[in-house]
């Protein structure tokens, strides 16, 4: 079964780079990219610094395979727009922003998890350029996240709001994004770049306690639950878990993180759709306890005439997640030559090409759609056309397509390339 992804992967970095998914507000310093576009409403949504932090990620991998200035260039200016809205002072300093707002005013709310995010992209920019602000940057996130947000058993807590000047453990008690989620694993990857560059004890200590606490967070059937005390599973979030236990592998050469790397990628073939995708979430109470326990917060996603509440009411097929799941099967692929990794890698990502935007408009063409719905005879995509979607399944698409050259790809170089 073989695949040809490059027209998809190619019109993938054309929308990331010239869609205006990036934003250029010069005059602003506002160089940064948008969460996703709504080719319903024909508008963009806000500035993202989460997936500004990807996509210098993302620039940086174009620039190692293209040798193309330009997407070093557009990654630098991603990382001064971190550097420029970057908590400078008092308890938040090295602390991200949720968003940025077009008029250059930054939100209240700081997350741990695109903290770390974006120390992962700012760590990689140093080392790519050398450029000390880089450098600076990426251990005040760093210093932060360790001696603000992480607990003493690795775990983390996830958002701090600049208003109440308190880490505000009730803000997401019911979702998957809340305190000790297991998203917070991933964690690991920036701080593990940012040890080899410091050396500093205290990064290389606090990774060690998140291997720990990784190890108690993981079911007998290899899956991440959400968060610690949590029954379900969101899929997008236990592949975050299984990218910083790949990172801790591969520095560490940790048998039992390779245990906990394979555990989690059989899971993931266990629950794998029939047309590649995997759902949001797994484990979910019924739909009935679904409906009651639903409230307005939570984010909705829109499906042309149908709007459906994602995470309480109808599972949808997420293209993050399964662009996620496709890369950490390439990965166990490499490390195991099993070849049923490779296959359900493939089924994933031509799940996600049928999810790309073909449509004439530039704002959306080349773009991967959020999920979409298939309800009682319903299939409707997503009129979002997110970002990281988009750049994970390019990431995806090109670690395959090495691959299916006959490429000889090692665990070392896969590392370089994830995200």
């Amino acid at each position: 079964m073989l695949s040809d992804f490059s027209n998809t992967l190619e019109r993938i970095t054309n929308w990331i780079m010239d869609s205006g998914i990036h934003s250029r507000h010069v005059f602003r310093n506002a160089d940064a990219f948008y969460e996703s576009f709504h080719s319903g409403k024909k508008k963009y949504s806000f500035l993202y610094c989460e997936i500004t932090g990807y996509a210098i990620n993302f620039l940086l991998n174009l620039y190692k395979i293209k040798q193309e200035e330009n997407f070093l260039n557009t990654a630098k200016k991603a990382g001064n727009f971190l550097v420029r809205f970057q908590a400078k002072e008092g308890n938040l300093r090295g602390a991200i922003p949720w968003n940025v707002n077009e008029d250059g005013k930054e939100h209240h709310l700081y997350y741990s998890f695109d903290t770390g995010v974006c120390l992962n992209g700012l760590a990689d920019l140093y080392m790519v350029t050398g450029e000390k602000q880089y450098l600076q940057s990426a251990v005040m996130a760093a210093d932060w996240l360790i001696s603000q947000a992480q607990n003493d058993d690795g775990s983390y807590r996830a958002v701090f709001d600049r208003t109440q000047n308190i880490f505000n453990s009730f803000m997401l008690l019911k979702y998957w994004s809340g305190d000790r989620g297991c998203l917070h694993i991933k964690n690991i990857r920036g701080l593990i770049k940012i040890y080899k560059i410091s050396r500093n004890e205290e990064y290389l200590k606090s990774i060690r306690k998140t291997m720990a606490w990784s190890k108690i967070m993981q079911d007998e059937d290899g899956s991440f639950p959400a968060a610690q005390g949590k029954d379900f599973i969101f899929t997008h979030s236990h592949c975050y878990a299984i990218e910083g236990i790949i990172s801790a592998f591969i520095y560490f050469n940790d048998t039992e993180c390779r245990s906990q790397i394979l555990a989690a990628a059989d899971w993931l073939l266990n629950t794998q759709n029939r047309d590649g995708s995997f759902y949001d979430y797994y484990y979910l109470p019924n739909i009935f306890l679904r409906l009651r326990l639903s409230d307005s917060r939570v984010k909705r996603i829109y499906h042309g005439t149908i709007t459906v509440d994602s995470q309480k009411i109808i599972r949808i097929k997420r293209t993050d997640a399964t662009s996620q799941a496709a890369r950490i099967l390439v990965f166990v692929y490499i490390i195991t030559q099993n070849s049923k990794y490779k296959k359900a890698a493939l089924k994933a990502l031509d799940f996600i090409n049928k999810m790309q935007s073909r449509s004439p408009n530039k704002n959306e063409n080349g773009g991967i759609c959020f999920g979409r719905l298939d309800f009682m005879g319903i299939k409707r995509k997503s009129r979002l056309y997110t970002s990281w979607s988009s750049m994970f399944a390019a990431n995806a698409m090109y670690l395959l397509g090495q691959i299916q050259d006959n490429r000889n790809i090692d665990a070392d170089h896969f590392n370089e390339i994830l995200f």
